[in-house]
């Protein structure tokens, strides 16, 4: 059975100190991980940037943080990757706060060998997959109780429009349609992260959810668009912002469907106000 290499990226100034991880790691007698090592916040950003890690292991005195902030500092960029914190000798509390402040794990300098080292990585990352395993589970539950909500929804403001099954008679113009609201979804994530103004995403979906009625499309149709487009959002990312996604998806599927209730009224409301010219002029 071959094993998952795992990255990890050291942000530790101390070098005495990094060659200890380095050597602890190649006690391991399956190649588990790979490291890459940065001595400060501002290097670790660049290298993490450029490279996908699995695990950060972050020393909380480094020549470039605010002192009692350096989680915070490596939170802010690190995508929701698991971390653990190393604390200085002796310092238990630090390390259970680190914890609450949302790091995964931590290790006090100078209590822990290589067993008990490998112990909390191998740890951090199962966890981190179950953690990422129950998520999915969450989804297709919520998908499944969002999908028999839509199908007893009572569909007679569609008045009678068939609705039509774009991917089968579309496949190429669905596919468009499923990364058009993939990327509503990154949209609104980082509207919600920067507090900006949901205008131009709510312009879109309205757009989006016309162009769907004149194709015929119901509800069932949007929920599944957005199960593929939630999927593939979430796909490899960290279960902080696969949370983050999932929130966010089950407002952007209510704006959606909400939006498309409208589009039929507003339809139905046109044909109505239509057949009754007609009647009066006969």
């Amino acid at each position: 059975m071959t094993t998952e290499i795992k990255s990890i990226l050291l942000i530790e100034d101390n070098s005495a100190d990094a060659e200890l991880v380095n050597r602890y790691l190649e006690t391991s007698e399956a190649d588990e991980f790979r490291l890459a090592h940065a001595s400060s916040l501002k290097a670790a950003e660049r290298i993490f940037q450029a490279t996908p890690f699995d695990l950060i292991i972050l020393d909380q005195q480094l020549p470039d943080s605010v002192e009692g902030e350096t989680l915070n500092q490596c939170l802010k960029w690190s995508s929701g990757i698991p971390i653990i914190v190393l604390t200085g000798i002796g310092n238990e509390a630090e390390g259970a706060q680190r914890v609450r402040q949302g790091a995964q794990d931590y290790l006090v300098k100078g209590s822990f060998d290589a067993a008990l080292f490998l112990r909390v990585l191998r740890y951090t990352v199962e966890r981190t997959a179950m953690q990422k395993e129950v998520s999915l589970l969450k989804l297709r539950e919520q998908k499944a109780i969002e999908i028999k909500a839509l199908e007893a929804m009572d569909t007679s403001v569609l008045n009678g429009t068939p609705q039509k099954s774009i991917r089968s008679t579309a496949p190429v113009y669905y596919s468009d349609l499923v990364a058009r609201y993939e990327g509503f979804l990154v949209l609104a994530l980082e509207q919600r992260i920067f507090g900006q103004d949901r205008t131009t995403i709510a312009e879109s979906v309205r757009q989006f959810t016309t162009e769907l009625a004149r194709h015929g499309a119901g509800p069932r149709e949007i929920v599944e668009i957005h199960s593929m487009a939630l999927e593939r959002s979430i796909k490899g990312q960290a279960e902080a912002k696969v949370q983050a996604f999932l929130e966010e998806a089950r407002l952007l599927l209510l704006e959606t469907m909400g939006s498309m209730v409208q589009t039929y009224r507003n339809k139905f409301t046109m044909r109505q106000g239509s057949s009754s010219s007609v009647k009066a002029d006969s």
